[in-house]
Parts: C-alpha cells; structure tokens; sequence
C-alpha cells in the first residue's frame, strides 16, 4: 500500500500528474516500469493519463510489458490500465504493440488460439494463421536477425 505522504505529495502536485520528463514518460509509465502497483493506482486515482505515449511512442502497456515483471503484477497492472482504456494494440514507432512485448519475453506462453509457436534450428516465430501476430506485426526473433 502506499504511504501516506505519497499520496498526499500526489494529491498537492496534482497538475503535474501527466508531466513528461526529457524522454516523454509520465510519472505513472515510471510507476509501471518500476512495477509499483499501489503508486500506480494512486496516480490514475488522482487523473493520470494512461494514453500518453513517450517520444518513442511507448503507452503504459509498453511499459508494463518491457519489463519482466511476475505474471501476477503484470496481470494485475494490465486490468488496472485497460480498465481505464489503454490500449493494448497502439503501435510505437518500432511498429510493436504491447502484446508484440509481450510475446517477446513470454515466447513459451504465447500458445494461443490466436497465435501458433514453431520452434526450429533455434528460431521463433509467432505468427496467426493470416502470417500476422495479434499486434499486426510478424515477430521474427532469430539470432540472426533474419
């Protein structure tokens, strides 16, 4: 739980809840990147904006997701932001989705109706049927960037 006087720091700076550093990030995509949930729900709690994106584009989910946080917190932090309309197939710049980060670091757990895992000579692929992952993207991870 958060203490007391963050709170009351947040609720006293309120008009800064959606500054933006030198490289665009708020304080909640702080928040998130360092996994604090409790601070995190202050921050949306007192209007932070989850659909602000840095100057790479990156929204709160991308956050979450570039960091390998525990299944639970990132679970727990997902519900928090699409319940206030993140959205979790805006593309950055790189063109990659949250869920595309996603895939990235969970390769094992990305078996789903949506999407099929082929493992061969050490490559990854995570593509739909339509040669498209669910972030509208192909995912080719290989070690030689093929």
């Amino acid at each position: 739980m958060v203490i007391k006087p963050i709170k009351k720091i947040i609720k006293k700076l309120k008009y800064l809840i959606n500054h933006q550093d030198s490289d665009g990030r708020t304080p909640l995509m702080l928040a998130i990147k360092s996994g604090d949930k409790d601070k995190a729900n202050s921050l949306i709690e007192n209007g932070a904006n989850v659909s602000i994106v840095d100057h790479c584009g990156n929204n709160c989910l991308h956050f979450c997701f570039m960091e390998n946080h525990s299944i639970n917190l990132q679970l727990d932090l997902i519900d928090l932001l699409i319940q206030k309309n993140a959205d979790p197939l805006q593309t950055n710049k790189l063109g990659l989705s949250p869920i595309n980060y996603y895939l990235k670091l969970h390769p094992p757990l990305c078996q789903t109706p949506f999407s099929k895992k082929k493992v061969e000579n050490e490559e990854l692929f995570v593509e739909s049927e339509e040669g498209i992952s669910p972030g509208n993207m192909n995912i080719r991870d290989t070690k030689y960037n093929t």
